[in-house]
């Protein structure tokens, strides 16, 4: 599952890695979504009825999720996904997903710009690096809300005045 603070897409592969069932839903961050858990299960559910199998069937599950930053998130994630009864599963960042999907060794760094920013990194000693994953309030500027109220809003006061500007 790759789950963001906008939205959640959950994969069913079969055996042999290919895909056999997908679903979607609006975000996962539990940290700024209280209804997070109910979209969690809301792509699973939609992702093994495309598969055609129970949730129960699946033998692991990996959940790579915003929010998911810090050890205390990592418990609060885990405890209401066991309430979930959902199968053996692993919770990492979506950061964390990303640079296994995009890197061929396990090392690089990879940047999230999506609703928020976030940065993680495996050097070539292995060692794990995170930046960011704090919010808003915390410096986490470079996001996509923070781009949305910077030029939605410039647009807007420009766009009135007949002038059109270029970004």
């Amino acid at each position: 599952m790759d789950g963001g603070g906008t939205k959640t897409t959950a994969w069913v592969v079969d055996q042999s890695g290919k895909r056999v069932g997908e679903g979607r839903a609006g975000g996962s961050n539990y940290q700024t979504n209280p209804e997070a858990f109910a979209e969690i299960q809301r792509a699973v559910s939609q992702a093994c009825e495309a598969a055609k199998i129970d949730s129960h069937q699946l033998t692991h599950t990996c959940f790579g999720l915003a929010g998911a930053d810090r050890s205390e998130d990592i418990t609060q994630i885990t405890t209401n996904l066991q309430e979930k009864h959902l199968s053996t599963f692993h919770v990492v960042c979506d950061t964390e997903i990303a640079l296994q999907a995009g890197s061929a060794t396990g090392k690089g760094i990879v940047i999230v710009c999506g609703t928020a920013v976030n940065a993680f990194a495996v050097d070539s000693f292995h060692e794990l690096h995170y930046l960011g994953g704090h919010g808003y309030a915390f410096g986490d500027y470079g996001g996509g809300l923070r781009y949305l109220q910077k030029y939605f809003g410039q647009s807007f006061e420009h766009g009135t005045s007949g002038r059109s500007q270029h970004y």
